[in-house]
C-alpha cells in the first residue's frame, strides 16, 4: 500500500506533467521525470501515460517508447497513448505494429484505440487500406461498430481510399448521423468524383434536419464541378453567402469556384 508521502508525490507529478504538456516546459519536465525515476513510479499507469504524451509533444518518440516499455501496467490506456504518439508523428505503420502487439498481449482495444488505429491507416505514407479492413473486423468482434466515433472513423477510412460502397454501408448502420459524419461521407463522394451521389447525400442530410457546415459546402462545390452542375454550384454559393460562410473561408471557396 503506497504511503501518504508517495501519494503526495504522485499527485504533484500528475499536475506537473499536465502543466508541462500545456506550457511546453522541457526543463521542468526533465526535473519531474527525474523525480519519477528516483521514486520508482513505473507502476503508476497515469503518470506513465502523461510522460509518453509529454515526450511525444517534444518530438522524442524514443523516450516515449522507453517510458512505455518500462511501465509495469501496460493497460489499454497505455497502449492507446503510445500508439497515438506514433500516429501524431506520421508513423502510422509503426503505430499499427504496436496495435498488433497489443492484441498479442490479449489487451482488448477501447473505442479510442480503434479511432487512433484507423487514423494510422490514413495518415501513414504507405497504403494501409487492408489494415483498416482488418481493424473493422476487430471492431465488429468487440461489438462497438455502432459507436459514433468509431463509425465516423470507419466511414473516413473507406472514403479516403475511395471505397464509397463500404463507407455508405457503415454510415447507414449508425444511428447517430450528425453533421460531421454527413460531411465525411459527402467529402468522400466528392473526392471520388461521384458528384451526383454527393448532391443526393446533401438533399437527404437537409431532409433529416442536419445543417451543413463550411466543409460540407466546400465538398458540394467540388462535386458540382465534377459533374458540371454550374447552376447548382451557384445556388450553393448564394446559400453560403447568406450564412456568412464566404467571409471566413474565402480562399478555399474561391479555389472551388474555379472548377465550376
Amino acid at each position: 500500500m503506497p504511503s501518504s508521502n508517495s501519494e503526495g508525490i504522485i499527485s504533484s507529478l500528475i499536475q506537473l506533467f499536465k502543466c508541462c504538456i500545456a506550457k511546453k516546459d522541457l526543463v521542468l519536465a526533465e526535473h519531474g521525470y527525474s523525480v519519477y525515476l528516483s521514486n520508482r513510479l513505473h507502476h503508476h499507469a497515469q503518470l506513465g501515460c502523461l510522460l509518453i504524451r509529454l515526450f511525444s509533444s517534444y518530438g522524442s518518440l524514443s523516450r516515449s517508447y522507453q517510458v512505455f516499455n518500462e511501465m509495469h501496467d501496460q493497460n489499454v490506456y497505455a497502449w492507446t497513448t503510445i500508439i497515438s504518439a506514433y500516429v501524431d508523428h506520421g508513423h502510422g505503420d509503426l503505430a499499427l505494429v504496436l496495435y498488433q502487439q497489443m492484441l498479442l498481449f490479449y489487451v482488448n482495444p477501447s473505442c479510442h484505440t480503434f479511432v487512433v488505429a484507423l487514423k494510422a491507416c490514413v495518415t501513414s505514407p504507405f497504403s494501409l487500406f487492408e489494415y483498416g479492413m482488418l481493424i473493422h473486423v476487430d471492431v465488429i468482434q468487440q461489438g462497438v461498430d455502432g459507436n459514433r466515433f468509431v463509425g465516423s472513423s470507419l466511414v473516413g477510412i473507406y472514403a479516403s481510399y475511395g471505397s464509397m460502397r463500404d463507407a455508405s454501408c457503415v454510415f447507414d448502420c449508425l444511428s447517430a448521423q450528425d453533421d460531421v459524419l454527413w460531411s465525411v461521407l459527402i467529402g468522400g463522394y466528392a473526392n471520388s468524383e461521384q458528384g451526383k451521389a454527393a448532391l443526393d447525400c446533401l438533399e437527404k442530410m437537409q431532409v433529416e434536419g442536419v445543417i451543413p457546415d463550411a466543409i460540407t459546402f466546400f465538398s458540394i462545390l467540388k462535386a458540382c464541378g465534377n459533374i458540371g452542375a454550374r447552376e447548382k454550384g451557384e445556388e450553393i454559393y448564394a446559400e453560403m453567402a447568406r450564412k456568412g460562410i464566404l467571409e471566413q473561408h474565402e480562399h478555399i471557396i474561391n479555389n472551388a469556384l474555379v472548377d465550376l
